[in-house]
Protein backbone atom coordinates (compact mmCIF):
# COMPACT_ATOMS: atom_id res chain seq x y z
CA UNK A 1 0.00 0.00 0.00
CA UNK A 2 2.76 2.48 0.93
CA UNK A 3 4.71 1.64 -2.21
CA UNK A 4 1.60 2.43 -4.28
CA UNK A 5 1.16 5.83 -2.60
CA UNK A 6 4.79 7.02 -2.79
CA UNK A 7 4.72 8.07 -6.52
CA UNK A 8 1.57 10.11 -5.90
CA UNK A 9 3.09 11.76 -2.83
CA UNK A 10 6.21 12.66 -4.81
CA UNK A 11 4.12 14.26 -7.58
CA UNK A 12 1.99 16.12 -5.02
CA UNK A 13 5.05 17.53 -3.30
CA UNK A 14 6.43 18.66 -6.66
CA UNK A 15 3.21 20.48 -7.57
CA UNK A 16 2.93 22.11 -4.14
CA UNK A 17 6.46 23.41 -4.40
CA UNK A 18 5.67 24.69 -7.90
CA UNK A 19 2.54 26.45 -6.61
CA UNK A 20 4.50 27.99 -3.75
CA UNK A 21 7.16 29.26 -6.14
CA UNK A 22 4.55 30.67 -8.51
CA UNK A 23 2.84 32.56 -5.69
CA UNK A 24 6.17 33.94 -4.43
CA UNK A 25 7.14 34.86 -7.97
CA UNK A 26 3.78 36.55 -8.53
CA UNK A 27 4.36 38.77 -5.47
CA UNK A 28 7.66 39.98 -6.83
CA UNK A 29 6.70 39.97 -10.49
CA UNK A 30 5.48 43.62 -10.60
CA UNK A 31 8.80 44.78 -9.19
CA UNK A 32 10.75 42.52 -11.51
CA UNK A 33 8.88 43.48 -14.63
CA UNK A 34 8.70 47.24 -13.85
CA UNK A 35 12.15 47.81 -12.44
CA UNK A 36 14.49 45.23 -13.93
CA UNK A 37 12.86 44.20 -17.15
CA UNK A 38 12.80 46.72 -20.00
CA UNK A 39 11.10 44.65 -22.65
CA UNK A 40 7.72 46.35 -22.10
CA UNK A 41 6.65 49.99 -21.98
CA UNK A 42 4.70 50.27 -18.77
CA UNK A 43 3.80 53.98 -19.35
CA UNK A 44 0.83 52.75 -21.38
CA UNK A 45 -0.36 50.01 -19.02
CA UNK A 46 -2.66 52.18 -16.99
CA UNK A 47 -2.76 52.57 -13.26
CA UNK A 48 -0.22 50.73 -11.14
CA UNK A 49 -2.95 48.44 -9.76
CA UNK A 50 -3.85 47.34 -13.24
CA UNK A 51 -0.20 46.72 -13.88
CA UNK A 52 0.25 44.64 -10.75
CA UNK A 53 -2.98 42.72 -11.37
CA UNK A 54 -2.18 42.09 -14.97
CA UNK A 55 1.27 40.82 -14.10
CA UNK A 56 0.32 38.68 -11.07
CA UNK A 57 -3.00 37.19 -12.24
CA UNK A 58 -1.57 34.66 -14.74
CA UNK A 59 0.73 33.17 -12.11
CA UNK A 60 -1.99 33.13 -9.44
CA UNK A 61 -4.40 31.53 -11.92
CA UNK A 62 -1.88 28.85 -12.83
CA UNK A 63 -1.31 28.14 -9.14
CA UNK A 64 -5.09 27.91 -8.62
CA UNK A 65 -5.47 25.43 -11.44
CA UNK A 66 -2.71 23.27 -9.99
CA UNK A 67 -4.22 23.37 -6.48
CA UNK A 68 -7.68 22.51 -7.88
CA UNK A 69 -6.20 19.57 -9.80
CA UNK A 70 -4.45 18.35 -6.67
CA UNK A 71 -7.69 18.59 -4.67
CA UNK A 72 -9.61 16.50 -7.22
CA UNK A 73 -6.74 14.05 -7.52
CA UNK A 74 -6.51 13.58 -3.77
CA UNK A 75 -10.28 13.08 -3.53
CA UNK A 76 -10.18 10.53 -6.35
CA UNK A 77 -7.33 8.64 -4.68
CA UNK A 78 -9.17 8.75 -1.36
CA UNK A 79 -12.25 7.23 -3.01
CA UNK A 80 -10.14 4.54 -4.69
CA UNK A 81 -8.43 3.69 -1.39
CA UNK A 82 -11.80 3.51 0.35
CA UNK A 83 -13.13 1.24 -2.38
CA UNK A 84 -10.08 -1.00 -2.10
CA UNK A 85 -10.37 -1.16 1.69
CA UNK A 86 -14.03 -2.13 1.40
CA UNK A 87 -13.16 -4.86 -1.10
CA UNK A 88 -10.42 -6.13 1.23
CA UNK A 89 -12.88 -6.15 4.14
CA UNK A 90 -15.43 -8.08 2.07
CA UNK A 91 -12.75 -10.57 0.99
CA UNK A 92 -11.54 -10.96 4.58
CA UNK A 93 -15.12 -11.47 5.76
CA UNK A 94 -15.72 -14.15 3.11
CA UNK A 95 -12.51 -15.93 4.05
CA UNK A 96 -13.50 -15.87 7.72
CA UNK A 97 -16.84 -17.41 6.74
CA UNK A 98 -15.05 -20.06 4.68
CA UNK A 99 -12.75 -20.82 7.59
CA UNK A 100 -15.67 -21.18 10.02
CA UNK A 101 -17.54 -23.46 7.62
CA UNK A 102 -14.44 -25.54 6.94
CA UNK A 103 -13.77 -26.17 10.62
CA UNK A 104 -17.43 -26.99 11.17
CA UNK A 105 -17.23 -29.55 8.35
CA UNK A 106 -14.01 -30.86 9.90
CA UNK A 107 -15.80 -31.27 13.22
CA UNK A 108 -18.64 -33.19 11.55
CA UNK A 109 -16.09 -35.39 9.76
CA UNK A 110 -14.58 -36.35 13.12
CA UNK A 111 -18.05 -37.13 14.46
CA UNK A 112 -18.72 -39.36 11.46
CA UNK A 113 -15.53 -41.30 12.16
CA UNK A 114 -16.33 -41.70 15.86
CA UNK A 115 -19.87 -42.92 15.13
CA UNK A 116 -18.65 -45.92 13.10
CA UNK A 117 -18.70 -49.08 15.22
CA UNK A 118 -18.72 -52.86 14.88
CA UNK A 119 -19.41 -55.66 17.37
CA UNK A 120 -16.73 -58.31 17.81
CA UNK A 121 -17.65 -61.74 19.17
CA UNK A 122 -15.78 -64.55 20.83
CA UNK A 123 -15.44 -67.26 18.18
CA UNK A 124 -13.67 -70.59 18.34
CA UNK A 125 -12.92 -73.08 15.59
CA UNK A 126 -15.91 -75.31 16.45
CA UNK A 127 -18.36 -72.42 16.35
CA UNK A 128 -16.93 -71.20 13.06
CA UNK A 129 -17.63 -74.57 11.45
CA UNK A 130 -21.31 -74.25 12.32
CA UNK A 131 -21.83 -70.66 11.27
CA UNK A 132 -22.30 -69.19 7.82
CA UNK A 133 -19.84 -66.44 7.09
CA UNK A 134 -22.19 -63.54 6.83
CA UNK A 135 -24.45 -63.92 9.88
CA UNK A 136 -24.68 -65.51 13.30
CA UNK A 137 -28.01 -67.31 12.92
CA UNK A 138 -28.58 -70.64 11.13
CA UNK A 139 -32.07 -72.03 10.37
CA UNK A 140 -33.54 -69.38 12.69
CA UNK A 141 -31.42 -70.69 15.54
CA UNK A 142 -29.63 -67.87 17.33
CA UNK A 143 -26.28 -69.02 18.67
CA UNK A 144 -26.24 -66.20 21.24
CA UNK A 145 -22.57 -65.60 20.76
CA UNK A 146 -20.78 -63.82 23.56
CA UNK A 147 -19.93 -60.23 22.73
CA UNK A 148 -16.23 -59.64 23.09
CA UNK A 149 -16.21 -55.85 22.71
CA UNK A 150 -17.42 -53.04 20.47
CA UNK A 151 -14.85 -51.32 18.29
CA UNK A 152 -15.35 -47.64 17.56
CA UNK A 153 -13.75 -44.88 15.55
CA UNK A 154 -10.59 -45.12 13.47
CA UNK A 155 -9.75 -48.65 14.66
CA UNK A 156 -12.74 -49.91 12.68
CA UNK A 157 -11.09 -48.97 9.38
CA UNK A 158 -8.33 -51.53 9.94
CA UNK A 159 -10.98 -54.22 10.26
CA UNK A 160 -12.73 -52.96 7.14
CA UNK A 161 -9.50 -53.22 5.14
CA UNK A 162 -8.93 -56.76 6.38
CA UNK A 163 -12.46 -57.70 5.31
CA UNK A 164 -11.85 -56.35 1.80
CA UNK A 165 -8.60 -58.33 1.58
CA UNK A 166 -10.41 -61.44 2.81
CA UNK A 167 -13.26 -61.08 0.32
CA UNK A 168 -10.77 -60.49 -2.48
CA UNK A 169 -8.87 -63.68 -1.60
CA UNK A 170 -12.09 -65.71 -1.43
CA UNK A 171 -13.23 -64.43 -4.81
CA UNK A 172 -9.82 -65.06 -6.32
CA UNK A 173 -9.68 -68.61 -4.96
CA UNK A 174 -13.24 -69.63 -5.76
CA UNK A 175 -14.00 -67.72 -8.95
CA UNK A 176 -11.20 -69.15 -11.02
CA UNK A 177 -12.41 -72.65 -10.17
CA UNK A 178 -15.86 -71.75 -11.50
CA UNK A 179 -14.76 -70.25 -14.82
CA UNK A 180 -16.62 -71.79 -17.76
CA UNK A 181 -14.23 -73.26 -20.37
CA UNK A 182 -13.57 -70.78 -23.17
CA UNK A 183 -14.48 -67.70 -21.10
CA UNK A 184 -11.96 -65.06 -20.10
CA UNK A 185 -10.94 -64.98 -16.45
CA UNK A 186 -11.55 -61.49 -15.03
CA UNK A 187 -8.42 -59.51 -14.27
CA UNK A 188 -7.42 -59.04 -10.66
CA UNK A 189 -8.54 -55.37 -10.80
CA UNK A 190 -12.04 -56.60 -11.60
CA UNK A 191 -11.88 -58.97 -8.64
CA UNK A 192 -10.86 -56.06 -6.44
CA UNK A 193 -13.79 -53.97 -7.66
CA UNK A 194 -16.16 -56.85 -6.96
CA UNK A 195 -14.64 -57.46 -3.53
CA UNK A 196 -15.16 -53.83 -2.55
CA UNK A 197 -18.72 -53.78 -3.85
CA UNK A 198 -19.46 -56.91 -1.87
CA UNK A 199 -17.91 -55.34 1.24
CA UNK A 200 -19.75 -52.04 0.73
CA UNK A 201 -23.21 -53.34 -0.25
CA UNK A 202 -23.26 -56.86 1.15
CA UNK A 203 -23.59 -60.20 -0.65
CA UNK A 204 -26.84 -59.27 -2.36
CA UNK A 205 -24.81 -56.96 -4.55
CA UNK A 206 -22.82 -59.90 -5.91
CA UNK A 207 -25.94 -61.61 -7.23
CA UNK A 208 -27.24 -58.48 -8.96
CA UNK A 209 -24.27 -57.38 -11.07
CA UNK A 210 -26.31 -57.57 -14.26
CA UNK A 211 -23.98 -55.31 -16.18
CA UNK A 212 -20.80 -57.26 -15.38
CA UNK A 213 -19.86 -59.86 -17.98
CA UNK A 214 -18.31 -62.03 -15.30
CA UNK A 215 -21.29 -61.94 -12.90
CA UNK A 216 -22.47 -65.43 -13.82
CA UNK A 217 -19.02 -66.80 -13.09
CA UNK A 218 -19.22 -65.54 -9.51
CA UNK A 219 -22.78 -66.56 -8.75
CA UNK A 220 -22.88 -68.62 -5.59
CA UNK A 221 -19.29 -67.72 -4.79
CA UNK A 222 -20.04 -67.59 -1.08
CA UNK A 223 -22.06 -70.80 -0.89
CA UNK A 224 -20.56 -73.17 1.67
CA UNK A 225 -18.01 -70.54 2.56
CA UNK A 226 -17.80 -71.73 6.16
CA UNK A 227 -16.01 -74.90 5.15
CA UNK A 228 -12.66 -75.82 6.67
CA UNK A 229 -11.00 -74.31 3.61
CA UNK A 230 -11.78 -70.79 4.83
CA UNK A 231 -12.10 -71.04 8.62
CA UNK A 232 -8.36 -70.73 9.13
CA UNK A 233 -8.07 -67.74 6.84
CA UNK A 234 -10.95 -66.00 8.62
CA UNK A 235 -9.25 -66.54 11.95
CA UNK A 236 -5.98 -65.29 10.48
CA UNK A 237 -7.63 -62.03 9.46
CA UNK A 238 -9.22 -61.69 12.89
CA UNK A 239 -12.68 -61.28 11.41
CA UNK A 240 -14.74 -62.36 14.42
CA UNK A 241 -17.80 -60.37 13.37
CA UNK A 242 -20.64 -60.28 10.87
CA UNK A 243 -19.32 -60.17 7.32
CA UNK A 244 -20.79 -59.32 3.92
CA UNK A 245 -23.76 -57.46 5.40
CA UNK A 246 -22.57 -54.20 3.84
CA UNK A 247 -21.15 -51.03 5.35
CA UNK A 248 -22.91 -48.49 3.15
CA UNK A 249 -24.96 -47.14 6.06
CA UNK A 250 -21.80 -45.84 7.71
CA UNK A 251 -19.42 -45.35 4.83
CA UNK A 252 -21.86 -43.84 2.34
CA UNK A 253 -22.38 -40.83 4.59
CA UNK A 254 -18.70 -40.76 5.56
CA UNK A 255 -17.45 -40.61 1.95
CA UNK A 256 -20.08 -38.09 0.83
CA UNK A 257 -19.22 -35.68 3.62
CA UNK A 258 -15.47 -36.06 3.07
CA UNK A 259 -15.86 -35.50 -0.68
CA UNK A 260 -17.98 -32.37 -0.25
CA UNK A 261 -15.52 -30.97 2.30
CA UNK A 262 -12.68 -31.29 -0.22
CA UNK A 263 -14.87 -29.93 -3.03
CA UNK A 264 -15.92 -26.95 -0.89
CA UNK A 265 -12.28 -25.89 -0.55
CA UNK A 266 -10.89 -26.97 -3.94
CA UNK A 267 -13.61 -25.23 -5.99
CA UNK A 268 -13.83 -22.09 -3.86
CA UNK A 269 -13.12 -19.02 -5.98
CA UNK A 270 -12.48 -16.83 -2.92
CA UNK A 271 -9.34 -18.79 -2.00
CA UNK A 272 -5.94 -18.68 -3.63
CA UNK A 273 -4.25 -21.93 -4.62
CA UNK A 274 -1.80 -21.85 -1.66
CA UNK A 275 -4.75 -21.28 0.69
CA UNK A 276 -6.62 -24.26 -0.77
CA UNK A 277 -3.55 -26.48 -0.35
CA UNK A 278 -3.13 -25.28 3.23
CA UNK A 279 -6.74 -26.07 4.19
CA UNK A 280 -6.67 -29.50 2.55
CA UNK A 281 -3.39 -30.33 4.28
CA UNK A 282 -5.17 -29.71 7.58
CA UNK A 283 -7.96 -32.05 6.50
CA UNK A 284 -5.55 -34.72 5.26
CA UNK A 285 -3.66 -34.62 8.56
CA UNK A 286 -6.87 -35.86 10.21
CA UNK A 287 -7.31 -38.78 7.79
CA UNK A 288 -5.55 -41.92 8.98
CA UNK A 289 -3.58 -44.20 6.65
CA UNK A 290 -6.31 -46.84 6.91
CA UNK A 291 -8.92 -44.32 5.84
CA UNK A 292 -6.79 -43.36 2.85
CA UNK A 293 -6.52 -47.03 1.87
CA UNK A 294 -10.31 -47.36 2.04
CA UNK A 295 -10.68 -44.14 0.04
CA UNK A 296 -8.39 -45.63 -2.61
CA UNK A 297 -10.45 -48.85 -2.79
CA UNK A 298 -13.62 -46.77 -3.01
CA UNK A 299 -12.13 -44.91 -5.98
CA UNK A 300 -10.96 -48.11 -7.71
CA UNK A 301 -14.43 -49.66 -7.35
CA UNK A 302 -15.94 -46.82 -9.37
CA UNK A 303 -18.04 -45.48 -6.51
CA UNK A 304 -15.49 -42.74 -5.86
CA UNK A 305 -14.60 -41.92 -9.46
CA UNK A 306 -15.28 -38.20 -8.89
CA UNK A 307 -12.21 -37.94 -6.68
CA UNK A 308 -9.87 -38.13 -9.68
CA UNK A 309 -10.94 -37.44 -13.26
CA UNK A 310 -10.33 -34.94 -16.05
CA UNK A 311 -12.17 -32.15 -14.24
CA UNK A 312 -11.28 -32.83 -10.62
CA UNK A 313 -7.87 -33.94 -9.43
CA UNK A 314 -8.28 -34.26 -5.70
CA UNK A 315 -5.75 -37.11 -5.50
CA UNK A 316 -3.03 -35.76 -7.81
CA UNK A 317 -3.39 -32.00 -7.35
CA UNK A 318 -4.40 -31.87 -3.68
CA UNK A 319 -2.83 -35.19 -2.64
CA UNK A 320 -5.70 -36.47 -0.50
CA UNK A 321 -4.15 -39.98 -0.40
CA UNK A 322 -0.57 -38.70 -0.18
CA UNK A 323 0.37 -41.02 2.70
CA UNK A 324 -0.50 -44.23 0.87
CA UNK A 325 2.22 -46.78 0.24
CA UNK A 326 2.17 -49.98 -1.81
CA UNK A 327 2.81 -51.99 1.34
CA UNK A 328 -0.61 -50.95 2.64
CA UNK A 329 -2.45 -52.51 -0.31
CA UNK A 330 -3.23 -56.07 -1.28
CA UNK A 331 0.10 -57.54 -2.33
CA UNK A 332 -0.42 -57.77 -6.08
CA UNK A 333 -1.55 -54.16 -6.49
CA UNK A 334 0.66 -51.11 -6.83
CA UNK A 335 -0.34 -47.47 -6.93
CA UNK A 336 1.61 -47.08 -10.17
CA UNK A 337 -0.91 -49.42 -11.82
CA UNK A 338 -3.71 -46.93 -11.18
CA UNK A 339 -1.98 -43.52 -11.22
CA UNK A 340 0.94 -43.93 -13.62
CA UNK A 341 0.12 -40.83 -15.69
CA UNK A 342 -0.59 -38.66 -12.63
CA UNK A 343 2.60 -39.80 -10.89
CA UNK A 344 4.67 -38.87 -13.95
CA UNK A 345 3.20 -35.36 -13.87
CA UNK A 346 3.07 -34.89 -10.09
CA UNK A 347 6.37 -36.17 -8.76
CA UNK A 348 5.30 -35.99 -5.11
CA UNK A 349 1.74 -37.26 -5.44
CA UNK A 350 2.64 -39.88 -2.85
CA UNK A 351 5.00 -39.51 0.05
CA UNK A 352 7.09 -42.55 -0.93
CA UNK A 353 8.03 -40.87 -4.26
CA UNK A 354 10.19 -38.34 -2.41
CA UNK A 355 12.09 -41.13 -0.68
CA UNK A 356 13.36 -42.72 -3.89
Amino acid sequence: MLKEKRPFYRKTNFYLILVFLLIIFSLFSPLIFTSFYSGFDFTETGQIGDTIGGVMNPFVAIAGVIVTYLAFKMQFNANQNLKKELEEQITASRKQQIERQFYEMLRLYKENVNEISINLYKLDQETLRKLPLNKFTVNNINYNLELDFTMNGRKVFSSFIEEIKYVYILILMRAEKKVTPGKIVPKSKEYLKLAYKCFFNGTDMVYNLKNAEYANQLEGIFDGINSNEFIGSRTKFGLNRDLFNGQSNYLGHYFRHLYHTVKFIANNTNLSEPEKVSYLKILRSQISNEEQVLLFYNYVSGYGKKWENENQKYFSQYKMIHNLDNSMLIDEFKLEDFFKEQMNITKNMFDFQTLK
